[in-house]
């Protein structure tokens, strides 16, 4: 064997070179001394990290490609529109939360009904041969909740509530119709007559009708005042129920008979009949 050193020969047993003084000087031969070890470990390790460097730039290189080529996140986005994409090129009134814009009204219930009288667009009036005729229109919602509500509220199911001193009914129909709390329903070709006997100037009826229900007349006294349609179709009040009040004023002081029937192939529905007596 040689040193590796001086190249002097020196024996494999021997620790220190005996020409120069080097440790475990060997390696000429295939066998490589302490130094020459180092210097491999050196250079292995330096490759190594050459290595290692060159991956993570490889992934840091992807991972910035990705986001430029996919800027918007994929998915529903957990932060509110505006911080995702920005507000460049919004209206002032959008909605940042990427839904539509709706305009819709509060839906409406029985409890919470419109809280004044307001007159239907296109009210009708019934002709009248003399010139003091009464006055009728129709009035969006529950008249009980009106400004000026009507002095009494005679419901109409008189089997569930009975009626005050003074009025009667008759039912014109071969059936019972349909009852419910105060409610009734009037079979198609059938009539509801109230009889007030004290003296009154001004009469209502309170109308309620569903998907179901048809045209109606309204007299008082024999003499048609109102006839409409009462078909339920309006999305404030539940189950679309037509909530309308006809009113009938300035009529003569004295006893009326306010008479309501379903006119056509359909029931109609009424809640209550109003009435004002009349000032003395």
């Amino acid at each position: 064997m040689h040193c590796s050193q001086c190249g002097n020969e020196v024996s494999r047993s021997e620790k220190y070179c005996r020409h120069c003084g080097a440790e475990n000087a060997h390696g000429q031969n295939g066998t490589v001394g302490r130094e020459g070890g180092r210097s491999s470990f050196s250079a292995i390790a330096i490759g190594l990290s050459i290595a290692l460097g060159l991956a993570l730039a490889c992934a840091a290189g992807a991972v910035l490609l990705d986001v430029l080529i996919s800027p918007e996140p994929a998915g529903e986005p957990d932060l509110p529109y505006a911080l995702w994409y920005g507000t460049d090129g919004l209206d002032a009134d959008a909605d940042l939360s990427g839904e539509p814009l709706q305009e819709s009204a509060p839906p409406q219930t029985p409890d919470e009904p419109t809280p004044e009288a307001l007159p239907d667009p296109t009210p009708t009036q019934a002709a009248s041969p003399t010139a003091n005729q009464p006055l009728v229109a129709l009035y969006y919602g529950d008249a009980r909740t009106f400004a000026l509500p009507p002095e009494m509220v005679i419901y109409a199911n008189v089997d569930y509530t009975p009626l005050p001193a003074g009025a009667g009914v008759l039912w014109i129909c071969p059936s019972d119709g349909f009852r419910y709390y105060e409610w009734v329903g009037i079979p198609a070709g059938c009539a509801y007559e109230m009889t007030l006997s004290f003296p009154t100037s001004s009469l209502g009826v309170q109308f309620w009708g569903d998907g179901n229900d048809g045209v109606a007349r309204v007299l008082v006294d024999g003499q048609i005042m109102w006839e409409g349609d009462t078909r339920g179709e309006d999305g404030n009040w539940p189950g679309g129920a037509f909530v309308r009040y006809v009113s009938i004023d300035d009529l003569p002081a004295g006893s009326h008979v306010v008479r309501v029937e379903a006119a056509e192939t359909d029931a109609v529905t009424i809640y209550f009949i109003g009435a004002d007596e009349a000032l003395p």
